[in-house]
Order: C-alpha cells, then structure tokens, then sequence
C-alpha cells in the first residue's frame, strides 16, 4: 500500500513540473510588456513624406526607427517599429490625407516607451496605448478614452488644456488625465491584442519608394513674361512639377516630360513678323540649365510669305536660367543651332537678302555641322556648294574655315581651290591667295581641264 501510495506522489510531481516547464515556454514566448513607472513625456517632432499613394511620419526624437504611415486609398494608418508594423486606427489621417506627430503624445523612462496614438469615440477622444519594450517590440495597450463622470470629474473642461500622464496600477500601466488639482484615470474599453499587420509586398515597396525619393526645394526664377519691363517671381518644383506664380495667365510656363518650357509667341510689325520662341530647361544640382531653345518665324510683307522657318538652338557650354537673356534674337546667335547641310545652304543663300530671314552661320555651327554630317565624297559637293555661297555673300570667315578643311581632305578637288583663292582675296590675304590661285592653275593643267574656264581674275591677281 505504502508503495502505491509513493508511486501516485511520484506522477503527481512529475505533473506539476510539466505545467510549470510548458508555463515558462508560454510566457518565454510572450512579449514583456513595460513595467517601469517614471515615464516622462517627451518631444514628438517628426518629418513628414508625401506623395499620392501614401504619408510617412518619421519620429525624430527616438534613438530607433519610429513613425506613422498612411495609405490614402485604403486609408489604412500604422505604426511603424523597427520594420514590424501594427494597426492603428488614426483618424487624423482620414480627415487630412496626411500624417504627422503634432497629436501623438510620445513618453519615455530609460530604456521603454509609451505612445498615445489618438482616435475618435462618438463623444469623447480616445488613445491607442502602445508600449515599446527593452527589447523594442511594441505591445498594444489597448484603447482608452472618457466616461462620462470621468469628463464631469474634470469640470467640463476643454480637452487640449489637459495634461497626460503614464501611471503604473495593479491591472497595469493607466491614461491619467489632469486639469491642475483634477485628475482621473482614462477608462481601457478594447482588449489588449497585439494587431501585428502584414503589408503587402506591393505597399513594403511604396514605403520604400517614398522614402528614397529626394526632396528638392522649390527654386525661385524670374522672368519679364509679359514684356513689360516688370519681372516676375515664379516657385517652381521639378519634383512636383509645380509653378506658383500670379502673371502665368496663358500658361507661357509649364512642365512636360519633367522640363521646364517658358514659351511665347510675339507679333512684329514692318514687315509682319510671327515669332515662336521655346525653351528648355532642367534641373541639375539644384540649378536650373538651358537644354535648348526652339524658334520659328513666320515673315509677311504685303501678304508674300517671305520667310519660314524653324530652328533648334543649343549650346556647348552649360548656361545657368539667369543667363538667358529671353526672347532676344541676338542671345540666339551666340548658340549653334542643329541643322542639316541642307539648311545649311539654305541659310547662306538667305543671308542678306531683303528683309534678312535669318542670321549667318557661324564657325561653331559649321564645326558642329562637320561632326553631324562627316565631309566624305558624298558631301564634299554639298559642302563645296556651302562654301561657295558663302563667300558670294560676303561670308569670308566661315567660307575659309570650310574651305580649308575641304583642300586638306580632298586636295585635288579643283574648283575648291579656285573658291580657296577668291575667299582669301576677300580678306586681304593676297599673298597667299596668288599661291593658291597657282594651285588651282596647276591642277587645271594636271587633270587636263578645259584652260579657257580658268577665271581672267586668276591670271590677274596670280601675277
């Protein structure tokens, strides 16, 4: 009997061990909520992010990572703790499609805190507590607000002269509210369930998108848009694509494809001129840059179309908004304009004509013109052509600088030496023009060329 009786001890003991072992794995497995009492609040600043999809509120008064997030379209808010997210049902959110920290109450002892995310009963405000532990896991609180006699306690007084404090009481921590000698402790009406949300993969990346993206500040450009002689101030944001300005009536300035475009059509009169200008701009290191400049002009005189005509002006060097001198056909001229080498002759045949269509071309466009179309024996004639009407309108300059590099890579090329020689009479250079003018004789008799095409004026001036 005695043996039975040791043997039923025995597996009673042995029970009771298991429960406790398998108590202790349960409350190993529980998260340990804040226990200290001496919470202070302090300061709850926080940066704010926007964008259409979503708002971030970053804490910046915590030594971890801290904040609220948005979402507008599901108008979702939660908090956000060292990457693990919990549910908070935040209606400041819904009402400003924004988060930040200016409502949330935020308290700390040395190593554990406390935040009140605030919500709305139907009468009275209420909180969400949640508590971050040592281990910087968040805990829900539960959600406190008023009764009834609480708020009649406190006299009926306005809700945000009250103070908070975090207060430490048998069933745990409490909401203490107090109004100077008033004071009552905030009645728990939720449970204390920990609503750990799952993001979607989707909404992990917005979060993510939002918070690489540079904030740029809004630059200030000014411009005498009407003509007037007044400029005006605009704020433009090429993050946001914004313009913020008062004269902007006809929407001369405006975004597209994230470039800034200032563009304006101008009237002239004697004769009737119809001018276009476009120009482009980006942002570079917080600097607004010239890409280019697009022009047109449309030229009547007694209802004859005179000239037409379009042009895309750029520059080789990097050109800041305030050096742009806007709508001025002569700040065009100091950029190159992107032509073919068609255009190209069709300019140097317009040049100086009655009422001038357009400006000559300039040694840095033919430079540009020779990268763009490579002088091969395809477009030596084209550019020989160029040359030659050139020097018929008194173009001596860039004649000689496209005259050159035609004898240097076809140096048998014979009218270009006659050409060659002409251009440097014009500028006075007669000594080498005689020697040129004896090349082009030369090679006349070399190739066997018809000697009686050879120009009086050569003979004359070879002497």
């Amino acid at each position: 009997m005695k043996k039975i009786f040791l043997v039923i001890l025995s597996i009673i003991l042995l029970s009771c061990s298991n429960k406790e072992q398998k108590k202790e794995i349960l409350v190993n497995k529980t998260k340990t909520q804040p226990v200290n009492n001496n919470f202070e609040e302090i300061s709850s600043k926080s940066s704010v992010k926007n964008n259409k999809i979503l708002s971030i509120a970053d804490f910046t008064e915590t030594e971890f990572a801290l904040s609220l997030i948005f979402f507008k379209e599901s108008e979702r808010t939660f908090l956000n703790v060292n990457d693990n997210y919990l549910n908070v049902n935040w209606q400041y959110s819904i009402e400003n499609e924004s988060v930040n920290s200016d409502n949330v109450l935020l308290f700390k002892n040395n190593s554990e805190y406390i935040i009140l995310v605030p919500t709305f009963s139907e009468e009275f405000p209420t909180f969400q507590m949640v508590g971050i532990n040592k281990n910087k896991e968040f805990i829900n609180l539960g959600q406190h607000t008023y009764s009834f006699t609480d708020y009649k306690k406190l006299g009926n007084t306005s809700f945000d002269k009250i103070k908070y404090q975090i207060v430490k009481q048998k069933d745990g921590l409490k909401i203490k509210a107090v109004d100077g000698q008033k004071e009552v402790l905030l009645s728990e009406y939720s449970k204390n369930e920990n609503d750990e949300a799952q993001l979607s993969l989707s909404e992990k990346n917005e979060i993510t998108l939002l918070r690489n993206e540079k904030k740029m500040a809004t630059q200030n450009i000014s411009l005498d848009l009407n003509l007037d002689g007044a400029k005006e101030n605009f704020e433009i944001n090429f993050d946001l694509n914004t313009i913020n300005s008062i004269k902007n009536l006809n929407n001369e300035i405006y975004f597209e494809n994230n470039r800034l475009i200032i563009q304006k059509e101008i009237d002239e009169n004697n004769p009737h001129d119809f001018i276009n200008y476009k120009y482009y701009f980006h942002n570079t290191n917080n600097s607004v840059i010239l890409d280019k400049v697009e022009f047109k002009r449309e030229t009547y005189v007694e209802n004859v179309d005179m000239c037409k005509f379009g042009y895309t002006y750029f520059s080789n060097e990097t050109i800041p908004f305030s050096k742009v001198d806007f709508f001025n056909r002569k700040f065009l001229q100091s950029l190159i304009r992107d032509i073919s080498l068609n255009q190209a002759i069709e300019i140097a045949t317009k040049v100086n004509q009655s009422y001038n269509c357009t400006s000559s071309l300039s040694i840095n466009e033919l430079d540009f013109l020779l990268k763009k179309t490579i002088l091969d024996n395809k477009s030596v004639n084209s550019y020989n052509n160029l040359a030659y009407h050139l020097e018929q309108k008194k173009q001596y300059e860039t004649s000689n600088y496209l005259l050159k590099k035609i004898t240097e890579t076809f140096p048998d090329r014979v009218v270009a030496w006659l050409n060659y020689g002409d251009v440097l009479w014009g500028l006075n250079e007669n000594m080498e023009a005689k020697g040129v003018y004896k090349k082009y004789i030369s090679l006349m008799k070399s190739q066997n060329k018809d000697l009686n095409k050879i120009p009086q004026r050569v003979y004359e001036r070879s002497r």
